[in-house]
């Protein structure tokens, strides 16, 4: 099944000696090594078909691929919305099982490489080569996936956040999954978190922060573009910078700069973290009796947050507790016609 599969790999992952991220500051950036995931794989015999376009650092929408299965850099859930968008099963690990290393970083405490395709045993397949120890990747948890195919969901418990209902966009879809989860003879139950009304402006509050961070090596001076009409080290600070940083990356330094100034570290930075650690605490007590949480996929950023794994199928997503994917994947099995 996977030897001699042929993918695509998204362009802010090191592999074929290409790694622009969609960007300019990258544009004739060429890595010296290959991402330790993708080299497990070209060792199992897995062809890279090509490097995918994507979107400034992988921050905005990616555009279709050529090869049926997708292997990308999910941070803020776009993965998973492209894999939606194109009628694709889209699954993300849980944070600290897959190496990072040899990935354009932005938002280090939650990115993580996802498989999209129309194949669920074929990702799953892939993550488990990709998963692992890699001393290079201190963010790691020394956890390998393992998964047992088991398609029988009867009795599993369901939890669905009741304040999702109150987007109408989400309410056919969410219906029509809970309703084959019943089909299955699973148990679904509408659950009130009135903290997920928070989850999108803490995340934004994050992702500002760790992407101003992770851009300001990009300086014009030890790698990356450099302005050809700057004359002078400030210059070719600003001008590179300038020149070669689109809008959205522009955005992004810009909110994150404001957030960790001093006067608004304490008051919206750490706060963040707070309400992160409140929102996993909180999730904890849900996973004591229930074994996946049904999520609509746009605007929810909850799994990434939380480093939790996830898994967009049929219009909706899964999300189960930390290292749980082979729960999730065989609850996932239950969504499939």
């Amino acid at each position: 099944m996977i030897k001699d599969l042929t993918i695509s790999v998204d362009d802010n992952i090191a592999a074929l000696g290409s790694c622009s991220a969609g960007s300019k500051m990258l544009e004739n950036f060429k890595p010296l090594f290959t991402a330790t995931a993708i080299e497990r794989l070209i060792e199992c015999g897995v062809k890279i078909g090509e490097k995918s376009d994507v979107s400034e650092f992988g921050l905005g929408f990616n555009p279709p691929c050529k090869y049926d299965t997708r292997i990308s850099v999910d941070a803020n859930a776009e993965p998973r919305i492209t894999a939606y968008r194109d009628g694709k099963i889209c699954y993300k690990p849980s944070y600290g099982v897959i190496s990072r290393y040899g990935i354009v970083s932005t938002v280090a405490s939650s990115e993580t490489i996802s498989i999209s395709g129309s194949n669920l045993d074929i990702i799953t397949s892939l993550a488990e080569i990709m998963s692992g120890p890699d001393p290079r990747d201190g963010t790691l948890t020394g956890k390998k996936l393992s998964f047992t195919k088991d398609s029988n969901i009867k009795g599993k418990r369901i939890a669905v956040i009741a304040e999702h209902f109150e987007t109408k966009k989400y309410i056919k879809l969410l219906n029509n999954a809970m309703s084959d989860f019943r089909t299955a003879v699973a148990f679904v139950e509408k659950i009130s978190v009135p903290e997920v009304k928070v989850v999108q402006a803490v995340y934004l509050t994050m992702i500002g922060a760790e992407v101003c961070n992770n851009l300001s090596k990009y300086d014009g001076v030890k790698y990356g573009y450099r302005s050809p009409n700057a004359k002078t080290l400030e210059e070719i600070y600003i001008m590179s910078r300038s020149e070669a940083f689109g809008l959205g990356a522009k955005a992004y330094i810009l909110l994150g700069s404001e957030i960790l100034s001093k006067e608004n570290y304490e008051k919206y930075y750490v706060k963040a973290l707070k309400i992160r650690r409140l929102l996993k605490n909180k999730f904890d007590e849900i996973y004591k009796n229930f074994d996946a949480v049904l999520l609509p996929i746009d605007g929810d950023e909850l799994s990434s947050l939380l480093g939790q794994p996830s898994i967009v199928i049929n219009g909706v997503q899964l999300m189960a507790n930390n290292f749980e994917d082979n729960k999730l994947i065989n609850i996932a099995r239950g969504l499939i016609v």
